[in-house]
């Protein structure tokens, strides 16, 4: 008995050992890969909006309207950028790292959709971007998109709503993004010791092998992209950004509680295959999303919508020359003053 006993205790020292050794490997390959994180030169330019915060900004492209980029939650510019590059053909086109992400110092926790956007109208304003706009909100980012529009309402000119997140749907699932605010916590410990970045750079290694990144993203962007996706940082940010919908007003949370967008041109792009992989906890909104989009677009009495047919949730990244398609649409009959 003495000698089993002698050999767990062994054992489980050991085992501990081990795991200080992992831990310790892990959390020094991170915070050296973060260092050499810092030697990323941003696209754009780094703009201060008040104090010492900055967020970054880049603009690409000439010609009016421009076109104002929100991505979805957990997404950068650089994620955007093969859109963004379509749509500079035909006009100004501007993307930004929202606070926290990518080249963007972080902004205090447990802020509203309208404190976000009142970020964006400051950064165009330092900026000087100035309107006519067409926002063009993903995901997430339809409701911070409409979320300026409302604040703004005098500057934009149409909205592109790209399987835009529809409050009377998402407000009726929260435990949804209770769940999710948990799983981004639970990676942004793991991101601690490395083991999300590995987990980034081989899902972007097995989408390069399948197809699946888009033909012309180079692959220094997809080292930045899997850098700034991995750390730490990414997940806190995103837990702190699904925080917000348990802060919206209940006034909000009906159908329209964002704000209607009059007869501004409007183009809804919803997916037309389930939601899958990373988004597969979005299924339970599948029976209603058709319901929830046709619900945006009556938003506008000028609107139409297009259902893309061979993509998933992340259309903007899947398909950008799908989204640059319907941009162009939308800032012609801006340019035009005609209706859809």
């Amino acid at each position: 008995m003495a000698s089993a006993l002698t050999w767990l205790r062994r054992a489980a020292i050991a085992l501990g050992l081990g795991a200080a050794v992992l831990l310790t490997a892990g959390w020094t390959y991170e915070h050296a890969a973060e260092a050499a994180d810092a030697k990323l030169k941003p696209p754009g330019v780094l703009v201060a909006i008040g104090g010492q915060r900055r967020l970054h900004l880049v603009c690409r492209g000439a010609g009016a309207p421009t076109v104002i980029l929100e991505p979805g939650a957990g997404e950068f510019s650089l994620l955007v950028a093969p859109l963004q590059f379509r749509i500079a053909a035909f006009t100004r086109v501007c993307a930004y790292d929202r606070a926290g992400y990518a080249w963007s110092d972080p902004a205090p926790d447990g802020r509203s959709f309208d404190a976000r956007a009142a970020d964006l109208a400051a950064l165009l304003r330092q900026a000087s971007v100035s309107g006519p706009y067409v926002m063009v909100g993903s995901s997430y980012g339809g409701l911070l998109a409409r979320s300026f529009v409302r604040a703004e309402p005098g500057e934009v000119a149409g909205v592109v709503l790209v399987d835009a997140a529809e409050e009377q749907l998402v407000f009726s699932h929260l435990p949804l993004f209770h769940g999710a605010r948990a799983a981004q916590r639970d990676q942004a410990v793991l991101a601690e010791f490395g083991v999300m970045r590995l987990a980034m750079a081989q899902l972007a290694a097995r989408a390069r092998a399948t197809g699946q990144l888009p033909p012309d993203a180079t692959r220094d962007e997809v080292a930045a992209a899997v850098a700034f996706s991995g750390r730490p940082s990414a997940f806190r940010v995103a837990a702190d950004e699904s925080a917000a919908f348990d802060d919206t007003p209940q006034v909000e949370r009906a159908p329209g509680g964002f704000g209607g967008l009059g007869d501004r041109p409007l183009l809804v792009i919803r997916h037309g295959q389930p939601f899958s992989g990373i988004n597969a906890p979005l299924a339970v909104l599948e029976p209603d999303w058709p319901a929830a989009q046709a619900r945006l677009a009556a938003l506008s009495t000028d609107s139409r919508t297009i259902v893309a047919t061979r993509n998933g949730h992340d259309i903007a990244v899947e398909n950008p020359a799908l989204v640059a398609a319907a941009v162009r649409t939308v800032v012609q009959a801006v340019r035009d003053g005609r209706r859809l």
